[in-house]
């Protein structure tokens, strides 16, 4: 479901991304079901142009399982121990997609499934930008 984003947000601020290209942030609870299932299919790594952040503690042992199967992609892992990401937007959902263009948030959704996470996936195939089923110049 996309998702009503008001506040303006750069890819800058989480530390995640190149400034110019197209990446995708996937926000996690360690407390949450389909969070953990998300977690889980990239256990074996994920594109580049993709980040997690993980709204927890470190030590706690849910968001170890979490970062654990997250591990493949280790420096593109946040944990955000204040939540401020969430904070920042006004949201109170996970998971969450935050889609970056140019550096700057474009789209917020909520998603429930791993599969609806790879749908939104930018891949870039020459000067086209695919994201969502969407192609774009």
């Amino acid at each position: 479901m996309k998702l009503e984003v008001t506040r303006e947000l750069r890819a800058a601020e989480l530390g995640i991304g190149e400034p110019g290209l197209r990446c995708m942030a996937v926000v996690l609870s360690p407390h949450c079901g389909s969070c953990i299932a998300i977690a889980e299919a990239f256990r074996g790594g994920a594109p580049e142009a993709m980040w997690f952040v993980v709204l927890a503690s470190g030590a706690d042992p849910e968001s170890l399982a979490v970062t654990e199967n997250l591990d493949a992609v280790r420096g593109r892992l946040i944990v955000d121990k204040e939540e401020r990401i969430l904070r920042a937007l006004g949201l109170e959902v996970t998971p969450l997609v935050l889609l970056f263009d140019r550096g700057l948030l474009e789209t917020a959704y909520a998603v429930s499934t791993p599969r609806q996470v790879f749908d939104l996936i930018p891949t870039t195939k020459g000067s086209e930008v695919a994201v969502g089923g969407q192609t774009e110049r």
